[in-house]
């Protein structure tokens, strides 16, 4: 009940931090009972292909050229890729090369990786790469990076209280499109920066396969 100012991920980290030492110190035999358990927070979803067609056309019709560009931008780069919001901010237009007809995406920082960009956003994503150059690729005007700058313009091109979209979705749409894909999870656990536990949790979203087709999978996997 306490720390409410907290988000329910942390107070249950805290809490289980505190239970570990608890016992350690007084013992189990005089450690109270587990309390309640938290309701953990809800576990984001990936976008529908109607949902991201009508993101698409949001975007296009956002009342300034510099608002359209960048919003493409995010989500050119989030569906196209499945960069997380920090990597986003970091890319700049040099980042993306074309090598043998696929667009590269070479990202830095602690899970530095090359993400090949499905062909569907490959063309966008290289054209506003090149048109940034050296520059940062989402708002190349930019001086400086601060933590907000991707929440904050989508705030602001939203016009509402609450975000149109945000980058977590759009790279848990690029995870759930390459599982429902078939993609080997070792190709997509090095492309994403996430490990293959953690992408198995999104196989949820992952339409199932007919019987039919599921047994000619597993009979014949070299034919795939």
């Amino acid at each position: 009940e306490g720390c409410a100012h907290l988000s329910i991920g942390s107070r249950m980290n805290y809490r289980s931090q505190l239970w570990k030492f608890g016992e350690a110190v007084i013992g189990p035999e005089h450690f109270p009972p587990h309390p309640l358990p938290l309701r953990r927070s809800p576990t984001n979803t990936p976008y529908s292909k109607a949902e991201v067609t009508e993101l698409v056309a949001w975007s296009r019709g956002l009342t300034t050229a510099h608002m359209r560009r960048n919003a493409q931008a995010l989500l050119a780069i989030g569906l196209g890729a499945g960069l997380s919001s920090q990597e986003v901010s970091r890319l700049v237009g040099n980042d993306v090369q074309e090598q043998d007809g696929l667009v590269l995406v070479e990202v830095i920082g602690e899970k530095a990786r090359t993400v090949p960009v499905l062909r569907t956003w490959g063309a966008p994503v290289l054209e506003l790469a090149k048109e940034s150059g050296d520059r940062a690729f989402f708002r190349p005007e930019r001086s400086r990076i601060t933590r907000a700058d991707i929440v904050a313009f989508i705030n602001r091109c939203s016009g509402r209280e609450e975000s149109l979209f945000c980058i977590q979705r759009t790279r848990i749409t690029w995870m759930v499109t390459h599982l429902a894909a078939g993609t080997h999870l070792a190709a997509l656990h090095r492309a994403s920066g996430v490990t293959a536990a953690q992408l198995s949790k999104y196989l949820a979203f992952v339409p199932a396969l007919d019987d039919e087709i599921a047994f000619r999978q597993l009979s014949e996997p070299d034919q795939r």
